[in-house]
């Protein structure tokens, strides 16, 4: 007998396969479904026992798991894609994740050709398996606070690493608590004075590998203190062994210090990198991976809760008709539809971002610096607003499952653990911090969201700086016309007139990603006097209307920031503006995002590569996305004024006919659909089963699962019984 689910998927006549087409590179999918029936078959890899183990019987497991993964890698003859895409197929991290996702990319952007050709065949053969070790106990990711100290000693030609305090103890590494035997550790390079070899001058934070574990025996080298710092909130990472190391003058050679970029001669002399950028740019790549990794999430959540919401049923509409499928309630489309947007849109974005990454790394092998600091500000800013969306959308799409939802067989709960922490570690591999300008002093690197925004709000800030240095004259600027009430089409077209029209009196070149800022250079009587010219709810379907108001609201932030700043020059002052910095760096990237949605979508619409009601699908996805941030970024189109209460009203009946009349659940279930999940990634999830089967699966869990098994509590609930009821005796007595 068909399912709900089946039933819904015979009515709808949008193919997921060819919607996937977005979303996927090509033979992607084959490739996933390949090795997810090879690692199916295989009981190591089930992941219903994972939830009855402890943390070290994670740890246990999950080295089992990369020992077979090893294995199955030589017998397939995997390729190095082919064996990321099987450890990722986990859904869990892996004690050797940061080796491969930190260590060897460290060594490959920072090491010299000499060191790549030593390091990276023994990292290949995971003979040296490594870590990145710069947070501290006391100083989280404050990069320019770390106290761990590299000092050479001239005599030897050897560094001397040392923790001077407790607070000084490596913490939080991914992968050192049992696994590594090598760390790239962050430390403050000391270098003797010339001619006083008993004094020592600091240059900043350096790189260097220090071993740590023996190769022949696995225990600690001497001079070393290490161990796993336990299990994690939420149970989350479970299977990743964060660890702790300390070093009591642990000597390595003057070769083990990361040289590409700055060396330190055997004099003990120290010549300077060529270009100070350099040193921020392995942190963009962890970092840029983490809005498509974290879509994905998401996207197994919305699919996970979209199909049991189709499957279970709760009250009736009328006093004798049958109890109504969740999904019909406007409040449960409400929560899921936006979710499903916000997956796209992550996943869109995210590869975008990764692409962008990529044409980076061959702009600045060729010399060209100029894209590094735009992609380490908007990979800040993207960081930041996909980790805080998707971890909350995450905990609605399991609250939308009511109180199964809070069920390990939901399989969401270890996807929110793990996407939560994302809000607050915060992949920095910078070797020297850039120094913050004089003027916004209390800038600080550290992981927390709310304290990196800081990090892509100064970089907008600058770029107002540079426009207002270099523009021309402010009559010149008031003269160039804007309108105030003509169509949004006009409003964007005034922002590029401005944009050319300034491009001839001004020498500041802003990004694409921040073209919007040249708004700033408005007086303040023609940038406050702006309106939004919507009159009808359908006007709100336009990408341009979207995109002018969120480009207008992001602006004001900023400029309302700036011109605070600008009040008062006292140290204070910035640090006390960091929750605005958040909403900022929220807003330049909420810009971003749906740029590229929409482009995206309409460049598939454009050249016939998707039937017209899946372009029309993803259409209507795309204007949910725009359409919820506009909703929720109201109270600052409100206080700038750019739009009025009749305006917000239309924006809200705009996203309600959206979300309850153009969203059909068969387009959702479509949508969802082509994500592809393979069976073995749904394993964790019995109630995101694809052939909808929720309660059958619930209570075989149950009777053959871990929780089953009560014969081992009955000696303790009968001594517990029986002294209450002894108790009860004795009292009537």
């Amino acid at each position: 007998m068909p399912t709900p689910l089946d039933a819904i998927r015979t009515d709808t006549t949008i193919d997921p396969h060819k919607i996937g087409n977005l979303l996927f590179d090509p033979g992607y999918r084959e490739t996933r479904i390949r090795i997810a029936s090879i690692l199916s078959s295989d009981q190591v890899f089930d992941k219903s026992l994972r939830p009855h183990l402890n943390h070290r019987q994670l740890l246990h497991l999950s080295l089992r798991i990369f020992k077979r993964l090893l294995e199955l890698r030589d017998a397939h003859g995997w390729s190095d894609l082919e064996f990321a895409l099987a450890c990722r197929l986990q859904d869990e991290s892996l004690p050797t994740s940061l080796h491969d996702a930190a260590f060897v990319p460290v060594i490959a952007s920072h090491g010299t050709q000499e060191q790549q050709a030593y390091w990276l065949p023994r990292c290949k053969r995971y003979e040296v398996v490594g870590c990145y070790a710069q947070t501290e106990l006391a100083h989280g990711s404050n990069v320019q606070e770390l106290e761990t100290a590299a000092r050479f000693d001239v005599t030897s030609g050897e560094f001397v690493i040392s923790s001077p305090r407790l607070e000084s103890t490596k913490w939080w590494i991914g992968g050192l608590g049992v696994m590594a035997n090598h760390t790239i550790v962050q430390a403050v390079l000391y270098l003797p004075l010339p001619g006083n070899p008993l004094e020592y001058k600091s240059y900043g934070p350096h790189l260097f590998i220090v071993p740590v574990r023996s190769l022949k025996t696995h225990e600690p080298l001497p001079g070393i203190t290490i161990g796993d710092i336990g299990p994690k909130v939420y149970g989350g990472v479970g299977m990743v062994d964060n660890g702790y190391v300390q070093f009591r003058e642990v000597r390595i050679p003057r070769e083990n210090m990361l040289m590409r970029h700055a060396q330190v001669m055997l004099t003990g002399e120290y010549v300077r990198p060529a270009h100070d950028k350099l040193s921020y740019g392995s942190m963009i790549a962890l970092r840029s991976g983490i809005p498509v990794n974290l879509g994905w999430s998401l996207a197994r959540a919305v699919t996970i809760a979209l199909r049991y919401c189709i499957h279970r049923r709760q009250f009736a509409v009328t006093p004798d008709g049958p109890e109504q499928p969740v999904i019909t309630y406007s409040g449960v489309k409400h929560r899921l539809y936006p979710l499903l947007a916000l997956s796209y849109a992550y996943i869109i974005t995210g590869r975008e971002l990764w692409s962008m990454y990529q044409e980076m790394l061959e702009e600045v092998q060729r010399g060209n610096m100029e894209s590094l600091a735009e992609m380490h500000s908007l990979s800040v800013a993207l960081k930041v607003k996909s980790s805080t969306d998707c971890a909350k959308g995450l905990e609605e799409a399991r609250k939308c499952m009511g109180g199964h939802g809070y069920s390990h067989m939901s399989g969401v709960g270890p996807l929110f653990a793990n996407a939560t922490a994302s809000q607050t570690y915060e992949d920095t591999l910078a070797s020297q911090p850039l120094t913050p300008p004089s003027h916004y002093p209390n800038v600080k690197r550290k992981g927390d969201n709310h304290v990196i925004s800081q990090q892509t709000t100064r970089s907008l800030l600058k770029h107002i700086s540079a426009l207002r240095s270099s523009s021309s004259s402010p009559t010149s600027l008031n003269s160039i016309s804007r309108s105030s009430s003509g169509s949004s089409a006009s409003s964007r077209s005034s922002t590029s007139s401005l944009s050319s029209s300034s491009s001839a009196s001004t020498e500041h070149h802003l990004p694409l990603s921040s073209s919007y800022l040249i708004n700033t250079l408005l007086a303040p009587a023609q940038f406050y006097t702006q309106r939004s010219s919507v009159k009808t709810s359908s006007d709100w379907y336009s990408s341009t209307h979207q995109l002018s108001a969120l480009e207008h609201r992001a602006a004001y932030l900023i400029l309302e920031l700036s011109a605070s700043l600008s009040s008062t020059s006292t140290p204070q002052n910035w640090s006390s503006h960091t929750h605005t910095t958040h909403q900022i760096a929220s807003a330049h990237a909420d810009i971003f995002v749906a740029t590229t949605f929409c482009k995206s979508v309409a460049r598939v619409g454009s050249s016939n590569l998707l039937p017209d009601d899946c372009v029309y699908a993803l259409r209507l996805l795309c204007d949910i996305f725009c359409l919820s941030t506009l909703v929720a970024g109201l109270p600052e189109l409100f206080e700038s004024g750019f739009v009025n209460p009749t305006q917000a009203r239309l924006l809200r009946r705009a996203l309600d006919e959206a979300v309850l009349i153009r969203m059909d659940v068969g387009s959702a279930v479509a949508l969802t659909d082509a994500f592809a999940f393979t069976g073995f990634e749904m394993a964790g999830s019995v109630l995101g089963r694809g052939d909808g089967r929720v309660y059958e699966g619930m209570w075989r869990t149950v009777r053959e699962g871990e929780s089953g098994k009560e014969s081992e509590f009955l000696e303790e609930c009968l001594e517990i019984t029986g002294h209450y009821r002894g108790r009860r005796r004795n009292a009537k007595l």
